[in-house]
Protein backbone atom coordinates (compact mmCIF):
# COMPACT_ATOMS: atom_id res chain seq x y z
CA UNK A 1 0.00 0.00 0.00
CA UNK A 2 3.08 2.51 0.43
CA UNK A 3 4.64 1.87 -2.78
CA UNK A 4 1.01 2.39 -4.46
CA UNK A 5 0.87 6.00 -2.46
CA UNK A 6 4.69 6.98 -3.00
CA UNK A 7 3.78 6.00 -6.87
CA UNK A 8 0.22 7.76 -6.54
CA UNK A 9 2.31 11.25 -5.34
CA UNK A 10 5.19 11.28 -7.81
CA UNK A 11 2.73 10.86 -10.75
CA UNK A 12 0.83 13.92 -9.06
CA UNK A 13 4.00 15.89 -9.26
CA UNK A 14 4.89 14.62 -12.48
CA UNK A 15 1.43 16.48 -13.94
CA UNK A 16 2.21 19.29 -11.92
CA UNK A 17 3.38 22.46 -14.04
CA UNK A 18 7.14 23.61 -13.37
CA UNK A 19 7.98 26.09 -10.80
CA UNK A 20 8.17 29.51 -12.19
CA UNK A 21 12.07 31.28 -12.14
CA UNK A 22 11.18 34.78 -13.21
CA UNK A 23 12.71 38.17 -12.14
CA UNK A 24 16.51 40.20 -12.63
CA UNK A 25 19.24 40.41 -10.27
CA UNK A 26 21.03 43.65 -10.70
CA UNK A 27 24.62 44.10 -9.18
CA UNK A 28 25.63 47.29 -8.76
CA UNK A 29 29.70 47.42 -8.12
CA UNK A 30 31.39 49.56 -5.62
CA UNK A 31 31.45 52.95 -7.00
CA UNK A 32 29.65 51.78 -10.47
CA UNK A 33 28.01 55.52 -10.18
CA UNK A 34 30.09 58.22 -11.54
CA UNK A 35 29.67 61.72 -12.29
CA UNK A 36 29.20 63.69 -16.12
CA UNK A 37 32.90 63.14 -16.55
CA UNK A 38 33.45 59.59 -15.63
CA UNK A 39 35.26 60.91 -12.82
CA UNK A 40 34.42 59.01 -9.80
CA UNK A 41 32.71 61.50 -7.16
CA UNK A 42 29.41 60.07 -6.37
CA UNK A 43 29.23 58.35 -2.64
CA UNK A 44 27.49 54.67 -2.71
CA UNK A 45 25.42 55.93 0.26
CA UNK A 46 23.66 58.26 -1.67
CA UNK A 47 22.59 55.38 -3.94
CA UNK A 48 21.84 52.23 -1.56
CA UNK A 49 20.21 50.84 0.04
CA UNK A 50 17.48 52.19 -2.53
CA UNK A 51 17.94 56.07 -1.94
CA UNK A 52 15.99 58.82 -3.83
CA UNK A 53 18.70 59.14 -6.05
CA UNK A 54 18.12 55.61 -7.59
CA UNK A 55 15.24 54.90 -9.17
CA UNK A 56 14.01 51.48 -10.75
CA UNK A 57 10.59 51.61 -13.33
CA UNK A 58 9.41 48.43 -15.09
CA UNK A 59 9.35 48.29 -18.87
CA UNK A 60 8.27 52.40 -18.89
CA UNK A 61 10.75 55.38 -18.08
CA UNK A 62 9.24 58.53 -17.40
CA UNK A 63 10.09 61.93 -18.68
CA UNK A 64 13.07 63.55 -16.39
CA UNK A 65 11.08 65.53 -15.24
CA UNK A 66 9.04 63.30 -13.79
CA UNK A 67 9.39 59.59 -11.19
CA UNK A 68 6.34 58.60 -12.38
CA UNK A 69 5.62 54.58 -11.66
CA UNK A 70 8.83 54.25 -10.05
CA UNK A 71 9.22 50.85 -8.34
CA UNK A 72 8.25 51.55 -4.12
CA UNK A 73 10.79 51.18 -1.48
CA UNK A 74 8.33 49.15 0.02
CA UNK A 75 8.83 46.74 -2.89
CA UNK A 76 12.60 46.85 -3.61
CA UNK A 77 14.41 47.46 -0.41
CA UNK A 78 13.72 43.98 0.88
CA UNK A 79 15.48 42.61 -2.15
CA UNK A 80 18.51 45.12 -1.32
CA UNK A 81 21.70 42.85 -0.13
CA UNK A 82 25.61 44.60 0.04
CA UNK A 83 27.98 41.58 0.21
CA UNK A 84 31.89 41.45 -1.32
CA UNK A 85 31.36 45.04 -2.86
CA UNK A 86 28.62 44.93 -4.50
CA UNK A 87 24.93 46.33 -4.30
CA UNK A 88 22.62 43.84 -4.89
CA UNK A 89 18.89 44.25 -5.73
CA UNK A 90 16.78 40.57 -5.87
CA UNK A 91 14.12 41.77 -7.91
CA UNK A 92 12.57 38.08 -8.32
CA UNK A 93 9.12 38.41 -8.26
CA UNK A 94 9.13 41.20 -11.78
CA UNK A 95 8.18 38.55 -14.87
CA UNK A 96 9.34 39.44 -17.94
CA UNK A 97 9.55 43.21 -20.00
CA UNK A 98 12.28 45.90 -18.79
CA UNK A 99 13.60 46.60 -16.20
CA UNK A 100 14.87 51.03 -16.45
CA UNK A 101 17.33 52.42 -14.14
CA UNK A 102 17.79 56.25 -13.60
CA UNK A 103 20.43 57.51 -11.28
CA UNK A 104 20.89 61.11 -10.06
CA UNK A 105 23.30 63.48 -9.48
CA UNK A 106 21.24 66.40 -8.73
CA UNK A 107 17.86 66.90 -7.96
CA UNK A 108 15.49 63.92 -8.37
CA UNK A 109 13.00 64.71 -11.67
CA UNK A 110 13.08 68.67 -11.63
CA UNK A 111 10.35 69.72 -13.01
CA UNK A 112 12.47 72.86 -15.07
CA UNK A 113 15.78 72.75 -16.17
CA UNK A 114 18.52 73.37 -13.64
CA UNK A 115 21.76 71.91 -12.98
CA UNK A 116 20.66 68.48 -12.61
CA UNK A 117 22.20 65.27 -14.06
CA UNK A 118 20.83 61.76 -14.52
CA UNK A 119 22.17 58.54 -16.25
CA UNK A 120 20.09 55.95 -17.20
CA UNK A 121 19.94 52.11 -18.73
CA UNK A 122 18.40 49.53 -19.15
CA UNK A 123 18.17 45.41 -19.18
CA UNK A 124 15.41 42.37 -19.74
CA UNK A 125 14.02 40.74 -17.42
CA UNK A 126 13.17 37.13 -17.17
CA UNK A 127 9.86 35.21 -17.08
CA UNK A 128 8.37 32.13 -17.53
CA UNK A 129 10.49 29.42 -16.56
CA UNK A 130 13.81 30.94 -16.89
CA UNK A 131 16.18 31.79 -14.66
CA UNK A 132 16.36 35.16 -13.15
CA UNK A 133 19.01 37.34 -15.33
CA UNK A 134 22.59 38.55 -13.91
CA UNK A 135 22.60 42.27 -14.68
CA UNK A 136 26.31 43.62 -13.27
CA UNK A 137 26.31 47.35 -13.38
CA UNK A 138 30.00 48.42 -13.12
CA UNK A 139 30.04 52.09 -15.04
CA UNK A 140 26.79 54.31 -15.76
CA UNK A 141 27.50 58.11 -15.79
CA UNK A 142 24.92 60.40 -15.07
CA UNK A 143 25.86 62.11 -18.35
CA UNK A 144 22.07 63.53 -19.50
CA UNK A 145 21.54 67.27 -18.01
CA UNK A 146 17.66 67.91 -17.03
CA UNK A 147 18.11 71.66 -19.67
CA UNK A 148 16.80 73.14 -22.67
CA UNK A 149 18.17 71.46 -25.57
CA UNK A 150 21.22 72.65 -27.60
CA UNK A 151 20.76 74.81 -30.58
CA UNK A 152 19.54 72.66 -33.49
CA UNK A 153 20.95 73.20 -37.19
CA UNK A 154 19.34 73.15 -40.68
CA UNK A 155 21.30 70.70 -42.51
CA UNK A 156 21.74 70.38 -46.22
CA UNK A 157 18.66 71.69 -48.45
CA UNK A 158 18.07 69.95 -51.39
CA UNK A 159 15.96 71.65 -54.28
CA UNK A 160 14.15 69.82 -57.27
CA UNK A 161 11.21 70.73 -59.86
CA UNK A 162 8.99 67.70 -59.59
CA UNK A 163 6.70 67.16 -62.57
CA UNK A 164 3.14 66.81 -61.44
CA UNK A 165 1.13 65.89 -65.03
CA UNK A 166 2.47 68.70 -67.59
CA UNK A 167 3.91 70.89 -64.61
CA UNK A 168 6.92 71.63 -62.91
CA UNK A 169 6.43 72.22 -59.25
CA UNK A 170 9.36 73.51 -57.47
CA UNK A 171 9.96 70.98 -54.19
CA UNK A 172 12.06 72.17 -51.15
CA UNK A 173 13.69 69.74 -48.63
CA UNK A 174 15.04 70.73 -45.58
CA UNK A 175 16.27 68.84 -42.60
CA UNK A 176 17.11 70.00 -39.18
CA UNK A 177 19.79 68.29 -37.39
CA UNK A 178 20.36 67.71 -33.81
CA UNK A 179 23.20 66.50 -31.69
CA UNK A 180 22.38 65.90 -27.78
CA UNK A 181 26.52 66.22 -27.32
CA UNK A 182 27.43 69.02 -26.08
CA UNK A 183 29.62 70.96 -23.56
CA UNK A 184 27.67 70.54 -20.40
CA UNK A 185 26.27 66.90 -20.91
CA UNK A 186 24.07 65.23 -23.23
CA UNK A 187 20.71 66.81 -23.45
CA UNK A 188 18.13 64.52 -25.01
CA UNK A 189 14.81 66.15 -27.14
CA UNK A 190 11.15 65.13 -27.74
CA UNK A 191 11.24 66.80 -31.06
CA UNK A 192 12.41 69.12 -33.72
CA UNK A 193 10.29 71.60 -35.81
CA UNK A 194 11.34 74.41 -38.28
CA UNK A 195 10.07 77.65 -39.11
CA UNK A 196 9.67 79.25 -42.04
CA UNK A 197 9.46 82.55 -43.88
CA UNK A 198 8.00 82.19 -47.34
CA UNK A 199 9.36 84.83 -50.10
CA UNK A 200 6.00 87.06 -49.97
CA UNK A 201 7.03 87.20 -45.83
CA UNK A 202 4.25 84.96 -44.54
CA UNK A 203 5.05 81.86 -41.79
CA UNK A 204 4.49 78.86 -40.85
CA UNK A 205 5.90 76.13 -38.56
CA UNK A 206 6.39 72.91 -39.48
CA UNK A 207 7.05 69.60 -36.77
CA UNK A 208 9.20 66.82 -37.63
CA UNK A 209 12.88 66.51 -38.96
CA UNK A 210 12.68 67.24 -42.09
CA UNK A 211 9.89 69.24 -44.16
CA UNK A 212 9.18 69.44 -47.45
CA UNK A 213 7.66 72.37 -49.08
CA UNK A 214 5.65 71.01 -52.49
CA UNK A 215 4.48 73.11 -55.46
CA UNK A 216 6.33 76.40 -53.20
CA UNK A 217 7.18 79.70 -54.89
CA UNK A 218 10.13 80.23 -56.03
CA UNK A 219 11.94 82.80 -54.35
CA UNK A 220 13.79 83.83 -51.01
CA UNK A 221 13.11 81.71 -47.80
CA UNK A 222 14.24 82.15 -44.24
CA UNK A 223 14.50 79.02 -41.84
CA UNK A 224 14.88 78.84 -38.36
CA UNK A 225 15.12 75.35 -36.92
CA UNK A 226 13.93 74.71 -33.74
CA UNK A 227 14.65 71.97 -30.74
CA UNK A 228 11.80 70.93 -28.07
CA UNK A 229 12.05 68.57 -24.69
CA UNK A 230 10.41 68.50 -21.35
CA UNK A 231 11.96 71.81 -20.53
CA UNK A 232 11.69 73.92 -23.18
CA UNK A 233 12.58 74.64 -26.74
CA UNK A 234 16.03 76.19 -28.77
CA UNK A 235 16.47 78.27 -31.85
CA UNK A 236 19.28 77.18 -33.82
CA UNK A 237 20.33 80.27 -36.58
CA UNK A 238 17.80 81.25 -39.14
CA UNK A 239 19.27 80.25 -42.87
CA UNK A 240 18.57 81.99 -45.91
CA UNK A 241 17.98 80.11 -49.10
CA UNK A 242 17.17 81.33 -52.30
CA UNK A 243 15.84 78.72 -55.00
CA UNK A 244 16.85 78.38 -58.20
CA UNK A 245 13.02 77.61 -59.37
CA UNK A 246 12.06 77.44 -62.91
CA UNK A 247 14.79 78.87 -63.87
CA UNK A 248 16.83 75.75 -62.89
CA UNK A 249 16.80 75.05 -66.69
CA UNK A 250 18.34 78.16 -68.13
CA UNK A 251 22.01 79.39 -67.51
CA UNK A 252 23.58 80.39 -64.34
CA UNK A 253 26.80 81.60 -63.49
CA UNK A 254 29.53 80.05 -60.95
CA UNK A 255 33.00 81.15 -59.92
CA UNK A 256 35.44 78.46 -58.90
CA UNK A 257 38.21 80.07 -57.06
CA UNK A 258 41.84 78.20 -56.72
CA UNK A 259 44.04 79.28 -53.74
CA UNK A 260 47.40 78.42 -52.88
CA UNK A 261 48.53 79.30 -49.39
CA UNK A 262 51.94 80.22 -48.67
CA UNK A 263 53.99 76.84 -48.39
CA UNK A 264 51.16 75.20 -49.27
CA UNK A 265 50.43 72.77 -51.85
CA UNK A 266 47.60 74.95 -53.56
CA UNK A 267 45.19 71.84 -53.96
CA UNK A 268 41.83 72.70 -55.15
CA UNK A 269 39.27 69.79 -55.60
CA UNK A 270 35.81 70.86 -57.12
CA UNK A 271 33.11 69.36 -58.79
CA UNK A 272 32.41 70.45 -62.96
CA UNK A 273 28.61 71.44 -62.58
CA UNK A 274 27.45 71.83 -66.22
CA UNK A 275 26.34 69.48 -68.78
CA UNK A 276 26.30 71.88 -71.10
CA UNK A 277 29.13 75.28 -70.91
CA UNK A 278 28.07 78.47 -72.73
CA UNK A 279 30.99 80.53 -71.22
CA UNK A 280 33.93 80.09 -72.07
CA UNK A 281 32.29 79.01 -75.38
CA UNK A 282 33.67 75.72 -76.51
CA UNK A 283 35.35 74.78 -72.99
CA UNK A 284 34.78 70.73 -73.47
CA UNK A 285 37.97 69.35 -72.53
CA UNK A 286 40.92 69.16 -69.25
CA UNK A 287 43.22 71.01 -71.38
CA UNK A 288 40.93 73.95 -72.83
CA UNK A 289 40.15 74.12 -68.76
CA UNK A 290 43.79 74.23 -67.88
CA UNK A 291 44.56 77.31 -70.90
CA UNK A 292 41.35 79.04 -69.08
CA UNK A 293 42.85 79.35 -65.94
CA UNK A 294 46.15 80.37 -66.99
CA UNK A 295 44.55 82.96 -69.14
CA UNK A 296 42.68 84.17 -66.22
CA UNK A 297 45.17 84.22 -64.37
CA UNK A 298 47.45 85.72 -66.64
CA UNK A 299 49.89 83.57 -65.79
CA UNK A 300 51.31 79.92 -66.59
CA UNK A 301 49.77 79.18 -62.55
CA UNK A 302 48.20 75.33 -63.34
CA UNK A 303 50.81 72.71 -62.22
CA UNK A 304 48.81 69.87 -62.06
CA UNK A 305 45.33 68.74 -63.13
CA UNK A 306 43.14 65.04 -62.45
CA UNK A 307 40.59 63.23 -61.04
CA UNK A 308 39.69 60.61 -59.08
CA UNK A 309 39.18 57.21 -61.59
CA UNK A 310 36.35 55.61 -59.78
CA UNK A 311 36.55 52.78 -61.45
CA UNK A 312 40.27 51.81 -61.20
CA UNK A 313 39.93 53.83 -57.76
CA UNK A 314 43.05 55.40 -58.33
CA UNK A 315 44.52 59.32 -59.32
CA UNK A 316 44.71 59.94 -63.04
CA UNK A 317 45.63 63.23 -64.31
CA UNK A 318 48.64 65.51 -65.61
CA UNK A 319 51.67 67.28 -63.85
CA UNK A 320 52.14 69.54 -66.25
CA UNK A 321 55.25 71.76 -66.72
CA UNK A 322 55.88 74.71 -69.31
CA UNK A 323 58.59 75.92 -72.14
CA UNK A 324 58.86 79.57 -71.12
CA UNK A 325 56.74 82.46 -69.34
CA UNK A 326 54.63 82.94 -72.68
CA UNK A 327 50.86 82.04 -71.61
CA UNK A 328 49.89 77.98 -72.34
CA UNK A 329 53.17 77.61 -73.86
CA UNK A 330 53.22 73.98 -72.60
CA UNK A 331 56.28 71.69 -72.13
CA UNK A 332 55.04 68.44 -71.68
CA UNK A 333 51.85 66.32 -69.43
CA UNK A 334 53.08 63.91 -67.29
CA UNK A 335 50.49 61.28 -67.02
CA UNK A 336 49.49 59.58 -63.82
CA UNK A 337 46.72 56.40 -63.69
CA UNK A 338 45.38 55.61 -66.91
CA UNK A 339 45.50 59.43 -68.67
CA UNK A 340 45.13 59.63 -72.18
CA UNK A 341 48.77 61.28 -73.37
CA UNK A 342 47.18 64.73 -74.44
CA UNK A 343 44.61 66.06 -71.68
CA UNK A 344 42.64 67.72 -74.97
CA UNK A 345 41.45 63.75 -75.57
CA UNK A 346 39.72 64.16 -71.66
CA UNK A 347 36.10 65.59 -71.92
CA UNK A 348 34.53 67.64 -68.96
CA UNK A 349 31.86 65.29 -67.64
CA UNK A 350 29.30 67.19 -65.12
CA UNK A 351 29.67 65.96 -61.01
CA UNK A 352 32.59 64.75 -61.78
CA UNK A 353 35.16 65.54 -59.07
CA UNK A 354 38.45 67.53 -59.84
CA UNK A 355 41.62 68.60 -59.09
CA UNK A 356 43.78 72.03 -60.02
CA UNK A 357 47.17 72.79 -57.98
CA UNK A 358 47.96 76.40 -59.06
CA UNK A 359 51.11 78.14 -57.83
CA UNK A 360 49.60 81.16 -56.99
CA UNK A 361 45.85 82.16 -56.65
CA UNK A 362 43.36 82.28 -59.72
CA UNK A 363 39.68 81.85 -60.23
CA UNK A 364 37.52 81.21 -63.26
CA UNK A 365 33.56 82.25 -64.05
CA UNK A 366 31.75 79.39 -65.84
CA UNK A 367 28.00 79.77 -67.19
CA UNK A 368 26.04 76.93 -68.18
CA UNK A 369 23.19 74.39 -67.78
CA UNK A 370 23.12 71.81 -65.45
Amino acid sequence: MRRIIILMLLGVFALAPPALATGIFVYFNDGAIKNVDGTRTLSDGDYHNYKNKLEFFHNTLPAPNSSAGRLSDSFVRPNYTHVGGQHTYGLSTLSGGTLQVRVWEGAVAPSSAGNNYYGKTSHPIASGTTLPYDWVISNLRTEYKADVPYAPTVGTISESMVRVGDDLELTLTIPVNYNENGTDGKREITGRSLEIEFPDGSTDTRAGSSTTLRDTPAGTYRFTPIATNWYGSTRGTAVSYTTLGLGAAGPETITINFVKPSDDLGVNPFSFPFANLTDPAGLVNLKQLIEAVNSEAGANVVTVAGWWDHDRQQPTGYVISYNSETLNDFGSFYTAGEAPANPADVTLVKDRPYQISVLSAASIDLTGTR
